[in-house]
């Protein structure tokens, strides 16, 4: 089992963070092979997103493929990742796809490696508040295209 929690920081003068507890997973919610899909994930001035990416394995480097793209286009953008055996990463939306905001989709999609898990926290930019956003499997053969 796994237990996490994501914490957002303010900048000076006020300082502090607020943290965003990440469920307890285990082997049998733990992602594999699969492309996992995030609906209606918001980057603009009210909100923010970080992603985030755990491997799982002990003994094998992971890769998957970040993707986004604004309902207002088709065109996805993809961001390659790649761990080492236990790593974790956490990316902010806005440094792996510089200028795209609006309202979009996101996808993880596998490319090789073993156990991993991947998931989005979006922060309110007033209230500094995080919410968890988890993916769900989609298991259609190559999507997206």
């Amino acid at each position: 089992s796994m237990n996490a929690w994501a914490n957002t920081y303010t900048a000076a003068p006020n300082c502090g963070f607020f943290r965003t507890p990440v469920p307890v997973f285990t082997d049998a919610s733990l992602f594999g092979a699969d492309n996992y899909r995030h609906s209606n994930v918001t980057q603009n001035a009210a909100n923010r997103n970080n992603l985030v990416v755990v491997n799982i394995s002990s003994t094998s480097s992971l890769t998957i493929n970040i993707r986004f793209h604004p309902y207002t286009s088709s065109a996805w953008t993809t961001y390659t990742v790649t761990l080492a055996p236990l790593e974790s990463q956490q990316y902010s939306f806005a440094s792996i796809f510089p200028g795209i905001t609006g309202q979009g989709e996101l996808a993880f999609n596998y490319v090789s490696g073993g156990s991993w898990l991947g998931y989005v926290v979006r922060t309110d930019n007033g209230t500094n508040d995080g919410l968890l956003e988890l993916p769900y499997m989609c298991n259609v053969l190559n999507w997206p295209n």
